[in-house]
């Protein structure tokens, strides 16, 4: 095992020990004079700076998970975020795959909280499968199946933050496959019904074998401009937020986008909720040798130096924002199909980059988050 030592301001988590709250010997949610905390085992503050698509083209190794390790330790990220396996799309043009998900093997190698997706159902915007019907015994033994199958197994884990769901549900084109024109209140209010008992079947498959963890819930694609049934709109339908809030415990955003070009959706959704909001996958992207960048599009930077300082721009404002617990970055590696990596073709790190993301996460995020 890969051992992260503590010292005097951070304890063995990464927590902050000048902010302290009751310790139970799992990750929660605490809001403390104002500001939302993810609190540690320990009982410290704790926000989350995180590193997506941790994968690899093979299986694991011992050796490659020391890789990763040293890395993310050295940049001073805390959280192994989204890593489970992913698919490729026409849309996407390219193969996202890159190894099996993560497994309770690797999160016990490495000394770093995550979280885990658990793969329910296959709502994501870029597959073309059926949705569930929710009110099924089939879809309630699915779920159960699932969650006995990996909470049973992690539910004493101290490291475990919580569990996500779907990535990037297309709430939208379900409403409109269901029947439901969400442009009529009465629709609306079925189709909140319908995710209500998805997001309740759910909470109550986890919590038959886990009662210790947080329940992230689906990550939703926060600036996915959705045309469905002559509606336009974003893939989070207040209806299905409303679905959501008595059985999630953290509203996870997708977002790929300056802060101030998302920062008034996200204060509208916190407020509609009453959720603190985990950055769930976002991103700045330079030219490399595979990747020609627009320099229209908002999150293309000329180079890795203005890259990490857009990493430092962004963490600033967001870690300023008092419901704001956590930023986790896509991706570790560039791929084919993924070119916002840290490291690029030959695993090498782009230093000009991370050595500013580093500055940030080691000097910087405690300091921000408390003013």
């Amino acid at each position: 095992m890969i051992i992260r030592q503590p010292d005097n301001c951070r304890d063995k988590y990464g927590g902050f020990t000048r902010i302290r709250a009751r310790a139970t010997g799992f990750f929660r949610v605490e809001q403390l004079s104002g500001r939302w905390w993810l609190i540690t085992p320990e009982g410290h503050g704790f926000l989350s700076v995180g590193v997506n698509h941790v994968d690899y083209k093979e299986d694991y190794s011992p050796e490659f998970v020391e890789f990763v390790c040293s890395h993310l330790f050295d940049w001073g990220f805390n959280t192994i975020g989204w890593s489970q396996e992913t698919m490729s799309s026409e849309f996407i043009k390219g193969q996202v795959i890159h190894s099996r998900g993560w497994g309770q093997e690797q999160y016990e190698y490495v000394d770093l909280p995550y979280i885990h997706l658990l793969r329910f159902t296959d709502i994501e915007w870029y597959v073309n499968e059926e949705f569930p019907d929710v009110f099924s015994s089939a879809f309630a033994d699915k779920c159960d199946k699932i969650a006995r199958e990996f909470c049973s197994q992690m539910c004493n884990d101290p490291k475990l933050m919580g569990y996500f769901y779907s990535d990037t549900p297309n709430w939208p084109k379900w409403a409109h496959i269901t029947g439901h024109n969400l442009k009529k209140k009465l629709d609306q209010l079925n189709f909140q019904n319908l995710a209500a008992q998805y997001y309740q079947v759910i909470h109550d498959a986890i919590q038959r074998y886990d009662k210790n963890h947080l329940l992230f819930g689906d990550r939703y694609k926060g600036n996915q401009v959705i045309p469905v049934n002559d509606i336009v709109t974003n893939g989070l339908p207040d209806c299905v937020l409303e679905a959501m809030q008595r059985t999630v415990d953290v509203l996870s955003i997708e977002y790929f986008a300056g802060f101030k070009t998302m920062q008034a959706d996200l204060g509208y959704w916190y407020q509609f909720s009453g959720k603190p909001i985990l950055l769930a996958d976002s991103a700045f992207l330079a030219p490399t040798d595979t990747l020609k960048i627009r320099p229209e599009v908002e999150i293309y930077v000329p180079d890795q130096t203005e890259r990490g300082l857009a990493y430092q721009r962004f963490a600033r404002q967001a870690f300023s924002c008092p419901w704001i617990i956590g930023w986790h970055w896509c991706a570790f590696g560039c791929s084919q199909g993924r070119k916002s990596g840290l490291l690029n073709g030959a695993d090498s790190p782009y230093d000009e980059c991370v050595n500013l993301m580093k500055t940030f996460n080691t000097r910087e995020l405690y300091t921000v988050s408390a003013k």
